[in-house]
């Protein structure tokens, strides 16, 4: 029978303790190789590592910081809590509170529901399959899709006629190394959009942590469009005269957790009693 010594057990143990190590440091190095590739690259393939990192999650939640400001319009900010999981569940509440505009929208696989808690009243329709069939539900909520982890972890994809700069800038933001990239999308040619907004552009510009790969703040800003400005008769109605404006974005994204654990009471809306359901869409 083979006798085994102190000296060979802690020696085993020493052989099996460093193969972990190596294992682990070499699984470490290929992770850090595959994104330093990805940050020497272009923007393009910076942006769309960034966008891909949102499609592979099961689930996240984070906070985003907003401030929307129209030439000549006072500056509106606001907080957005956002919670996803695949396949069909959202968490949306959005606040500006100097707009009166706050909205909670969730789907909680079933049914997607808008709430606007000053008005107490909300809309209910059926829940699409997938995170991909919620986008054109929010924009009808009047969500517009920007470019941000929303939109990317539901499936969304760059734009064709997004035209994204190749150099890649440099930036600290909140104390964490940022990548820089920076891009102009042009409005689609033929597209359904409203003719004040066809000839629109928006030039966009995204921080990526250097370390994760996730969106740290997202900036657009629009060339002129017509946006509305003061009411006027026209005939026997009132209607809304459009004035030019350019529009400028902001939004900070910080507490982002991916992967949490949640249940279905985290898509779950608590609404005030009489809460009255509308057949229109909430905007």
């Amino acid at each position: 029978m083979h006798n085994c010594t102190d000296g060979n057990l802690q020696g085993g143990y020493t052989r099996i303790v460093m193969r972990r190590v190596r294992s682990i440091f070499t699984m470490l190095l290929l992770q850090s190789a595959v994104w330093a590739a990805a940050g020497q690259g272009s923007g393009s393939a910076l942006l769309e590592h960034a966008a891909a990192l949102y499609g592979r999650m099961h689930s996240c939640t984070c906070r985003m910081r907003v401030a929307l400001r129209a030439t000549g319009s006072p500056l509106l900010t606001g907080m957005l809590t956002l919670r996803m999981q695949r396949p069909n569940l959202l968490f949306l509440q959005v606040s500006l509170p100097k707009s009166s505009s706050e909205r909670i929208i969730a789907c909680n696989g079933h049914s997607f529901i808008v709430y606007a808690p000053g008005a107490n009243r909300y809309t209910i329709e059926k829940a699409p399959a997938n995170m991909m069939g919620l986008l054109p539900l929010l924009q009808k909520a009047g969500i517009q899709s920007a470019l941000d982890p929303l939109y990317f972890f539901c499936g969304g994809r760059l734009p064709a006629a997004l035209a994204i700069k190749p150099s890649i800038g440099n930036a600290v933001l909140h104390g964490q190394a940022c990548s820089v990239v920076s891009a102009t999308a042009y409005p689609p040619k033929g597209g359904k959009s409203p003719a004040h907004t066809k000839r629109a552009v928006v030039y966009w510009k995204w921080c990526i942590n250097r370390k994760t790969g996730l969106l740290l703040q997202v900036k657009g800003a629009s060339g002129t469009v017509q946006v509305r400005g003061n009411i006027a008769l026209k005939g026997k109605k009132f209607v809304w005269k459009r004035k030019p404006a350019r529009l400028r974005f902001e939004q900070d994204i910080f507490a982002m957790q991916i992967n949490p654990a949640l249940n279905s009471s985290n898509f779950t809306i608590h609404m005030r009693p009489g809460a009255r359901r509308m057949g229109a869409a909430l905007k």
